[in-house]
């Protein structure tokens, strides 16, 4: 576990606010992994990658695949390939972005939506299965607190995005 650094050499958080994201960071490694682990088998017609990938879009519908790809960290090629069999089936819509109508826009389908939505509610089952009366009843406040959490980090990073493109796209003309 990495150790907190000392005072006034963090990022401005007090020795225990510093201690406790630490616990929180690994503590999120560790439900990742276990969750990860602990999921349930995908049916035979859905594959490993649909899950995320009707995840994403859900979020962000409607949205482009360059969009998508940033999210989930993978390259367009390799998206776009992951794509096809999910507009196959039915799981998701491409329409023409209304932005530009070079670019395609993608969102779920209501079959699509069922898929998502069936395999999250074999997930919770699991964990409800796995999980203690206590632990259960403290949902609520935790699905708050990381809904908040996750807000603030996706604006930053959004933020952060945003900056940099800008940042990179100015040049400076000498005189």
């Amino acid at each position: 576990m990495p150790q907190p650094t000392t005072a006034g050499e963090g990022p401005g958080l007090s020795a225990e606010e510093e201690r406790a994201l630490h616990e929180l960071q690994e503590a999120l490694m560790v439900i990742k992994q276990a969750a990860k682990r602990l999921r349930p088998p995908m049916p035979p017609d859905v594959g490993e990658n649909a899950i995320p990938i009707l995840g994403v879009v859900k979020r962000l519908q409607p949205t482009r695949v360059s969009t998508l790809a940033a999210e989930l960290g993978l390259a367009v090629s390799t998206v776009s390939r992951k794509l096809e069999p999910l507009v196959q089936r039915g799981w998701l819509d491409v329409s023409p972005d209304p932005d530009d109508q070079r670019a395609h826009q993608l969102s779920l389908t209501r079959r699509g939506t069922s898929v998502l939505y069936a395999q999250r509610r074999r997930q919770m089952t699991r964990y409800a299965e796995l999980l203690d009366e206590e632990t259960r009843s403290q949902f609520p406040d935790m699905a708050e607190f990381f809904t908040r959490v996750a807000r603030a980090l996706h604006d930053a990073a959004e933020q952060t995005q945003q900056h940099e493109a800008t940042k990179g796209s100015t040049t400076v003309t000498a005189r």
